[in-house]
């Protein structure tokens, strides 16, 4: 079960998205000038003048690969962040975004004994919650827990990782299987866990961009690539058998190169993998998280 989120625009399309999303930080009082949110707008905007000049070769700017495809993820991430919670308030909101725009501006800077990691993993926390906050649905932010929310009657307690290896895959899913399994020993509510965790660091550290010649190409490589995960991990995780721990919510983030002329995709798949058996009560209550999800992706 998967949400595929893939959008076609130019580079002035992210760049107004980006600016309005900017501009929401700033009505929030989350300052980022000097940050390396501001350092991504200055890369996507010389990469606009590049655009427009004709070089749409753009390797050969004074830009690294690694900033480029940075610059495009991060802002993306922002984007979905600003549509996902632009209607939300509250004094939690506004200390997680200030943490957000701290942080080195590559992600192979950081370094967890100095805890300069954590701006990208609270911007994970809130990436994968938009979704449900773009819905309506209200997202705990005061919580201990990562992620916490409501659905349909049904609390929902998120444990999210970021692994910079794909050693550190595995180590992620036990260390929030065992968050999870004593904040569900805490609640007598109806409840589910899930362990939200993306990978796209692990697996390609400079940054995913994928090169494709139109849509189905780029669906079928995210599958091939899900399947590959699959048959990784699923063993890791699936065994876990004492209660209410659901699955996984699997993210990469990517930036889709499509030979058609046009020049910028960018998306990001979150796969929604149960480990409750197909048609029982459990699995059937993530069906419909995730529909509620994809409605949120794509609204």
């Amino acid at each position: 079960m998967s949400l595929t989120e893939f959008t076609k625009q130019s580079y002035d399309e992210v760049v107004e998205e980006y600016q309005a999303a900017l501009s929401w930080l700033r009505d929030l009082g989350v300052r980022f000038v000097g940050g390396r949110h501001e350092r991504y707008l200055s890369i996507l905007e010389e990469v606009v003048l590049l655009w427009k000049k004709g070089e749409t070769d753009l390797t050969n700017s004074n830009l690294t690969y690694e900033e480029l495809a940075t610059a495009f993820l991060e802002a993306a991430q922002l984007i979905r962040i600003w549509k996902g919670f632009r209607k939300a308030r509250g004094e939690a909101l506004g200390r997680r975004l200030r943490e957000v725009v701290a942080g080195p501006v590559l992600p192979r800077e950081e370094r967890s004994d100095s805890s300069s990691n954590l701006p990208r993993n609270i911007a994970l926390e809130l990436d994968l919650a938009s979704p449900i906050a773009a819905t309506g649905g209200a997202v705990e932010l005061a919580d201990n827990t990562d992620i916490v929310f409501a659905h349909r009657g049904i609390q929902y307690f998120i444990e999210c990782k970021r692994p910079a290896t794909e050693k550190g895959i595995e180590r992620g899913i036990r260390g929030a299987k065992r968050q999870l399994r004593s904040r569900l020993r805490g609640t007598r509510l109806i409840a589910h866990g899930l362990i939200g965790i993306s990978v796209g660091q692990a697996f390609w550290p400079p940054g995913v961009v994928i090169s494709v010649s139109d849509k189905q190409a780029l669906d079928d490589t995210l599958e091939g690539w899900l399947g590959r995960f699959r048959r990784i991990y699923d063993p890791e995780w699936i065994t876990d058998r004492e209660g209410r721990i659901g699955g996984l919510l699997v993210q990469l983030t990517f930036v889709a190169a499509v030979r058609d002329g046009n020049p910028l995709n960018t998306g990001h798949i979150v796969a929604v993998l149960p480990r409750y058996p197909v048609g029982s009560r459990e699995f059937n209550d993530l069906v419909m998280l995730r529909q509620q999800m994809l409605i949120g992706v794509v609204g």
